[in-house]
């Protein structure tokens, strides 16, 4: 499909996402072009919809993702390998290593097992700082109304005002 849909465009780089569609000749002949995946849906007979979903999948899914998830349950799944394609390249590669591994059924429940570890690297790297007994502001939302000054101990002083 997405081969298909390049040598489209380039007979009719007017269909082109982002092609000339305000020029006088364009509007004149607009009734000629279909957009790809109307074309190609009516030869087909499967839906527009299906004909860009596997032009995307096949557009943004990287090759080193492809590779490593070729032989998943993953690979078999539209919808998985659609949320997979989705991602930053980046993301991809980690979340196909994770499937790879058996580690996760699914693209979001590998996504979290990766947030996941995320987190605890981060807590076993740095851990959370003791407390010295100094703080450099305490922040206290007493219901004392406006205008009234205490002491040290709590006592009601004289107000300013």
């Amino acid at each position: 499909m997405k081969r298909r849909k390049e040598l489209y465009e380039q007979l009719y780089p007017e269909t082109k996402h982002g092609g000339d569609r305000r020029s006088e000749s364009f509007k004149l002949r607009r009734s000629q072009f279909e957009n790809f995946a109307e074309n190609t849906a009516v030869k087909t007979g499967l839906s527009p919809r299906t004909i860009r979903e596997d032009v995307q999948i096949a557009a943004k899914l990287t090759p080193e993702a492809k590779e490593v998830i070729r032989n998943t349950s993953v690979a078999d799944s539209k919808r998985e390998l659609l949320h997979l394609a989705r991602l930053e390249p980046n993301q991809q590669r980690a979340v196909a290593q994770v499937l790879a591994g058996g580690e996760a059924d699914g693209v979001k429940e590998a996504l979290r097992k990766l947030e996941l570890d995320a987190v605890r690297a981060r807590l076993t790297e740095s851990p959370p700082p003791t407390p010295t007994g100094e703080y450099d502001v305490i922040v206290v939302d007493p219901p004392w109304p406006y205008g009234t000054e205490y002491d040290a101990e709590g006592r009601r002083a004289a107000s300013p005002y």
